[in-house]
């Protein structure tokens, strides 16, 4: 444990951490609509938006849960630096890529139209956020950093070769570790609460 006092917002992530359900609502409710308006301020879309979000939230959860980890700042300022790095990558790799995304002709987007159907659509995602992660945490040590690693690398040879495994064999593994993680979801006490909605 590191030997700095640690921040007040270090509640956040001892939630994150325990799959507090209450807490997870929280980082929602508290840091998802400024991610949200970074992505979209910087060439993203809603999709881009709540994607980066979660896999910077799962980043956010493995330093949480590691015992050397203490907060020293607050938690919004650590979660944004995490996201912008995660998201100029995300951009970057596109670029490399030649991955665009673009509105089809005659459609345009705006931001400013979040009325109630669009409320329920974002109150529906965090539901599924709140569940995965919940889920997420109950999975193996070894099928969280497979996942986390493939998530992150975006190429899976590369996080063959980071988990010191075969290529073959990361993808067997992170497929088992996907089953895993939809039995976890298809069991959470909320999962028919997502179908009902």
């Amino acid at each position: 444990m590191s030997s700095e006092k640690p921040h007040p917002d270090q509640h956040y992530l001892d939630g994150l951490c325990s799959g507090d359900s209450k807490a997870i609502r929280e980082i929602y409710r508290t840091f998802g609509e400024q991610a949200k308006r970074y992505v979209l301020a910087n060439s993203g879309n809603l999709q881009d938006a709540e994607d980066i979000f979660n896999k910077v939230l799962v980043i956010v959860y493995r330093n949480a849960c590691r015992e050397d980890f203490t907060l020293t700042g607050a938690f919004g300022g650590y979660l944004m630096r995490i996201l912008r790095r995660k998201w100029i990558d995300e951009l970057n790799r596109r670029k490399r890529s030649g991955v665009t995304y673009e509105m089809p002709e005659g459609y345009e987007y705006e931001a400013t139209d979040e009325g109630p159907d669009k409320l329920d659509e974002w109150a529906l995602e965090d539901k599924k956020r709140e569940i995965f992660l919940r889920c997420f945490g109950q999975l193996s040590e070894n099928c969280r950093n497979v996942l986390q690693t493939s998530w992150e690398e975006g190429d899976m040879k590369k996080a063959a070769e980071l988990l010191n495994m075969t290529y073959a064999y990361i993808r067997k593994r992170k497929s088992e570790c996907m089953a895993k993680l939809r039995e976890l979801a298809r069991q959470d006490p909320d999962y028919d609460d997502l179908l009902n909605d």
